[in-house]
């Protein structure tokens, strides 16, 4: 697959990343939590077969699927008012976070030249407390939780160009997500890298993409 690059380094001041999938790994941070709201599902509750279910629907559906308690409980004939009690169970629980492969000696590398960011959708204390955790926080002048006007909304971006102190073609964002994270930075001005380990087509929304974090730094290295 060729590679695109759109993207002049010798002007750009800041890199904002993703967190999810970009940084660490979600699908792990998703898995384990799951893992342990299952063991109080079938052990607590009583609920016989829970898991097995329960991981088919989540396979099936993929992680942004919002019910996959209710339809796990479909199929046990169980009632619905168990819901609550499973979810607010996996949102109780924590777990370690794994960084993707290369992710400091990067953040090591950019540090030195530019000024980094974090843009993340989320619940401020949830995800301020997974990058404390990731031990990934000192590396970024800002770190944007947005939940209440979340990507692909112009403001989270805006907010963090503001305060990063740089206009919006310095900064360059870095995602594994085109529709939500690629095309908001797209549209807030930014210029766009694509995280694409998985080596899939380029999309049109992605100045440069990138298989690895190694590949970010060559790139840099060559402007």
């Amino acid at each position: 697959m060729e590679k695109k690059n759109a993207v002049n380094f010798d002007s750009i001041k800041a890199i904002v990343f993703d967190f999810d999938d970009a940084l660490v790994n979600e699908t792990y941070w998703l898995e384990n939590r799951w893992k342990k709201a299952i063991e109080f599902a079938e052990k607590d509750l009583h609920l016989d077969g829970f898991g097995a279910h329960f991981i088919e629907v989540f396979r099936n559906k993929g992680p942004k699927y919002k019910k996959h308690v209710n339809e796990t409980l479909k199929r046990l004939n169980k009632g619905q008012e168990l819901v609550k009690p499973i979810v607010n169970n996996f949102l109780s629980q924590t777990t370690g976070e794994v960084l993707m492969d290369d992710v400091v000696v990067c953040l090591d590398f950019l540090k030195r030249n530019f000024k980094l960011g974090i843009i993340t959708n989320g619940r401020t204390e949830t995800q301020l407390e997974r990058i404390k955790r990731a031990k990934i926080a000192d590396y970024f002048e800002v770190i944007i939780c947005a939940y209440e006007k979340p990507k692909p909304k112009k403001e989270p971006y805006a907010e963090c160009i503001r305060k990063l102190g740089v206009k919006a073609n310095e900064a360059v964002y870095v995602s594994h997500d085109v529709e939500t994270d690629l095309r908001g930075a797209k549209r807030a001005g930014m210029k766009t890298i694509y995280f694409n380990p998985k080596e899939q087509n380029s999309p049109e929304d992605a100045d440069l993409d990138i298989k690895s974090y190694k590949e970010l730094m060559a790139f840099i290295k060559k402007d």
